[in-house]
């Protein structure tokens, strides 16, 4: 599928247990490319999220945030999360909603 076809849409519902770190069951490959994603923390605790498997591209997920990229904003190839910032002993529930694409 060409860069210019449209994205087809995937959704991520995922538990990321408490005190884990990244990889694993916390990490999401994306079957293509993301031209557009939509990151929920739809938990109590804040998280890290991890992209493209780059130690350089981590951020906090706050508890009950949205984290939106927009289309070419940044191509997305895989999300990773880790519950080590609160220990809080709670699971969280991440949704993750994606546009993708199966260009370069």
């Amino acid at each position: 599928m060409p860069i210019n076809d449209p994205p087809f849409p995937k959704v991520y519902n995922l538990t990321v247990i408490s005190g884990t770190g990244f990889g694993g069951p916390n990490l999401i490959n994306i079957p293509g490319i993301a031209r557009f994603s939509q990151i929920t923390n739809n938990g109590t605790v804040d998280l890290s999220c991890r992209l493209n498997g780059d130690s350089q591209a981590t951020f906090d997920l706050p508890a009950n945030t949205t984290q939106i990229f927009n289309s070419l904003d940044i191509v997305i190839k895989s999300i990773d999360f880790a519950d080590h910032i609160s220990g809080s002993g709670a699971n969280c529930i991440v949704q993750v909603i994606c546009g993708i694409t199966s260009g370069s």
